[in-house]
C-alpha cells in the first residue's frame, strides 16, 4: 500500500487520531476513506505510519503552528 492520502483523508485529520511512537515517528489512526467507507477491516489495522522524514516535517508543522488539538493542517495567521 502507498503511503499516499487522499485530499478528503488529509484535510478530516485530526490530532487526536494521532499518536506519537517511541522509536520515533507517528501512526495515524484512518478510520474512515475511499476504501474503508465501513470502517476497518478485519485482518487490516487502520493505523497508518508516518515515519523518517514525513514524521520530522509533521512534528515541525505541529510545533511552528502550535497545535496540539483538532485539525492537523489548518490557516496559520502570521503573529
Amino acid at each position: 500500500a502507498s503511503g499516499g492520502r487522499r485530499r478528503s483523508e488529509v484535510a478530516e485529520a485530526t490530532v487526536n487520531h494521532l499518536t506519537r511512537l517511541p522509536e520515533g515517528g507517528y501512526t495515524y489512526r484512518l478510520d474512515h476513506g475511499k476504501t474503508l467507507q465501513s470502517g476497518p477491516v478485519v485482518g487490516s489495522s487502520p493505523d497508518k505510519p508516518i515515519l523518517g522524514e514525513a514524521a520530522t516535517a509533521l512534528q515541525d508543522w505541529l510545533d511552528v503552528a502550535e497545535i496540539t488539538d483538532g485539525p492537523l493542517f489548518r490557516r496559520v495567521w502570521p503573529r
